[in-house]
């Protein structure tokens, strides 16, 4: 009975948008991180030397990757994300 509560709870949680921040900042090396939205939909603005010499869908591979998990299990929804190399951001 437990288990099921704990499974019911977890399916209704909403994802926060500072957890999708803190998280992909944990994986990758950011130098600039946004992210705004609620409710499943969210945009996410990301600065970092990883995109170096990867083209727009190896970016979005890459955070998609790391979130996966999350829209899975439908706690993402809908993602905007906009991705730069540090040169690319400051242009």
């Amino acid at each position: 009975m437990l288990s099921y509560l704990i499974l019911f709870i977890k399916k209704i949680m909403h994802i926060k948008s500072e957890f999708i921040k803190n998280h992909i900042s944990s994986c990758i090396n950011c130098l600039y991180i946004n992210v705004q939205g609620k409710n499943k939909h969210f945009k996410l603005t990301i600065v970092s030397p990883i995109f170096l010499n990867k083209n727009y869908v190896e970016r979005h591979k890459i955070i998609y990757s790391l979130l996966n998990e999350y829209i899975i299990e439908n706690k993402i929804h809908a993602l905007s994300i906009k991705t730069f190399t540090p040169e690319e951001f400051k242009n």
